[in-house]
């Protein structure tokens, strides 16, 4: 995991309030929530990719905020400020994490949540609006997928694994490495159960806008392999999903390679859910 980041929005001159997010299973959440600049049109909730950290996505709090949002970014559970490990508890008791900060947002008045995710923090921003929507919530109103997720878990794991180790020890050594922690995050994910309940999240989704992000240099989770959902779920949604490609993107760095034409996406997914209830 990466060092905890000693930085908060009060970095790029944005107000922010310091809460403690209590998951159904008892797990407590280190989160800000940083109110728009100006009249709130909605709110969205942000899960960071694995090993990551709320801090690491203040770039993008900072774009929605100034789009009109309030964000609820959080440590999800098992990183950085947040305890209890998320690869133990599996993909899908995640979803708690996301369950708390849509709570959150709705007990401050929130009509319409957006969720945010990277990598496979996409994955269980996914699956847990999804059964938000099956559930009867109808203030879901978009998803911004970035660099995610992997359409099934072990590729994304093995390429996880060896980011994890290159560099970092002689090529033997880490041949090795990469082996034992791909063997032990699948074991812990739950392989099988991680690609049914995705794809049947994805499904789920078809009728809500959805915005997919991705580098074309992103060796994490190739854009090859992460267009596989994209392409099959798609033409479910007529015309409510939509994709940009980042050239030279790397993974969930889509927003600092080309910041224009990634704000302009977002920009047009909000002005498209503005009707939504």
């Amino acid at each position: 995991m990466a060092r905890t980041l000693r930085v908060d929005p009060a970095f790029y001159d944005l107000e922010f309030e310091p809460l403690t997010l209590r998951a159904r299973d008892g797990v407590s959440l280190d989160a800000w929530f940083v109110p728009a600049r100006g009249a709130a049109r909605g709110a969205v909730l942000m899960h960071h990719h694995y090993g990551g950290q709320k801090a690491a996505m203040l770039p993008w709090i900072e774009l929605f905020v100034d789009a009109g949002l309030d964000a609820l970014a959080f440590d999800g559970r098992g990183h950085a400020g947040s305890p209890c490990s998320a690869e133990q508890d599996g993909y899908e008791a995640r979803f708690g994490d996301v369950h708390a900060a849509a709570e959150a947002l709705r007990a401050r008045g929130a009509r319409q949540i957006f969720g945010y995710g990277q990598s496979q923090g996409a994955a269980v921003v996914i699956g847990a609006l999804a059964a938000e929507r099956a559930a009867g919530a109808r203030d879901i109103a978009g998803v911004i997928v970035d660099s995610g997720p992997a359409p099934l878990a072990g590729p994304s794991l093995y390429w996880l694994a060896r980011t994890l180790f290159d560099d970092a020890l002689p090529r033997p050594e880490r041949a090795l490495a990469t082996l034992f922690a791909t063997a032990t995050l699948y074991r812990r994910t739950g392989p099988g159960l991680y690609a049914l309940t995705l794809w049947r999240a994805l499904v789920g989704l078809r009728q809500t806008p959805l915005l997919w992000l991705h580098g074309d240099s992103d060796v994490v989770i190739p854009h090859a392999a992460a267009r596989v959902w994209f392409e099959a779920c798609a033409p479910l949604s007529r015309g409510r999903w939509h994709k940009l490609l980042v050239e030279g993107a790397a993974h969930v760095e889509c927003l600092q390679t080309d910041e224009a034409r990634v704000a302009a996406a977002v920009h047009q997914l909000l002005a498209a859910c503005a009707a939504c209830p």
